[in-house]
This record gives structure tokens, C-alpha cells and sequence, in this order.
């Protein structure tokens, strides 16, 4: 009976040990998270329409990885959009990105909400001299909600957003006074040996 007792306490520790909130701490051995969430908590019911989710990482941010490269894009999707696309976008001027260096509709291959990953086909280098901006880019069939952000509060560049009707990239919490962050990050390749 002592032995099974001690098992079950040993098993107990090992899980709350092996379990945690992964997701402060998700990068492997090398990589860089380029990032300004936390974990996910919602997202916002935006209208039907085309939207873009964007973050951007400026080139102060960026200096220390010029030359490093980008190995994948991972997004929280709360529900299923019409389309969606990812774009890596670069430039100088903090209100607009002025570069598309890549873009691809990944549509027919989201099929589940979640964390979604996306590895760009071609090689995207951080140029340390420019803003690095990632967009995921929705169509709304109707009001729901698709990118999910954490609960904040919003740090610079971290809650970008381009909706159908705007002329001009705007910040979710000037137009709503929410302090969030997308739920969107870039992960560099680990530095070559």
C-alpha cells in the first residue's frame, strides 16, 4: 500500500512538473521568437469584410538579427475565415510597411482553429536596417471573430490591424481602447554553426 501511495505521489509531481504553460517559453535550441503577445485569451469580432491582423518589429528591435533568417510564422486562429493569407512585409516609415517580400494564401490548408504554422517556400532574411511587419490577412464571411490576441496590455507595434474600410493601418487600441496584442509571432532559423 506504501508503495502505491509513494507511486501515485511520484506520478503526481512528475505531471504538474511536465505540465505548464508552455507558451512563454516555445522556442527550440537557437531560435528566436520575435514577438509582443502572451498567451492567447480571445480576439475581436470584426465586421465582413477583408482584414489584416499586422505586428511590427522595428529595426532597433531587428539589428542584433540581421542576417538571420525566418523559419516559420505561427498565428492563434479563434474561427475559421472565409481566406486567409500571410504576408512578411519590410520599410522604414513606422505607419506603413512598403515592401511585400512575401505572401501566400494558405486557405486550402487551415482547416482547424488553433496555433496555425506557416514556413514561407522561399529563404526571408532580416535586413537589421528596416521594420519587419507579419500580417494575416482574413476574409469575413460574416461578424466573427479569426486572429486571437492576449490580454496585455499592448506593447508598440504589437495590435496593428488594416480594416476593410480604413484607408490607413491603425492601432486596435486607439480605435477601441483595449490594450491587446495579435496573437502572431516569427520564429528566426537558428544561427548556422
Amino acid at each position: 500500500m506504501k508503495n502505491l501511495l509513494l507511486a501515485f505521489l511520484l506520478i503526481g509531481v512528475f505531471v504538474y512538473t511536465g505540465c505548464g504553460d508552455d507558451d512563454e517559453d516555445d522556442t527550440r535550441f537557437g531560435e528566436v521568437a520575435l514577438r509582443h503577445d502572451g498567451g492567447n485569451v480571445t480576439g475581436p469580432f470584426l465586421p465582413a469584410g477583408v482584414h489584416e491582423f499586422i505586428v511590427r518589429f522595428d529595426a532597433e528591435e531587428l539589428a542584433e538579427y540581421d542576417g538571420r533568417t525566418l523559419d516559420r510564422v505561427e498565428f492563434f486562429l479563434g474561427e475559421l475565415p472565409a481566406s486567409i493569407s500571410v504576408f512578411v512585409l519590410e520599410g522604414t516609415d513606422p505607419d506603413s510597411p512598403s515592401d511585400a517580400i512575401y505572401g501566400q494564401d494558405i486557405s486550402n490548408r487551415v482547416n482547424t482553429t488553433g496555433w496555425i504554422t506557416h514556413r514561407p517556400a522561399e529563404v526571408i532574411e532580416i535586413n537589421g536596417d528596416r521594420d519587419l511587419w507579419f500580417s494575416i490577412q482574413v476574409e469575413l464571411d460574416q461578424e466573427q471573430r479569426s486572429v486571437g490576441c492576449d490580454a496585455g496590455p499592448r506593447e508598440l507595434g504589437g495590435d496593428l490591424l488594416l480594416r476593410d474600410f480604413d484607408d490607413n493601418i491603425v492601432s486596435f487600441g486607439d480605435i477601441t481602447s483595449e490594450s491587446v496584442n495579435w496573437n502572431i509571432r516569427g520564429y528566426l532559423a537558428p544561427e548556422a554553426e
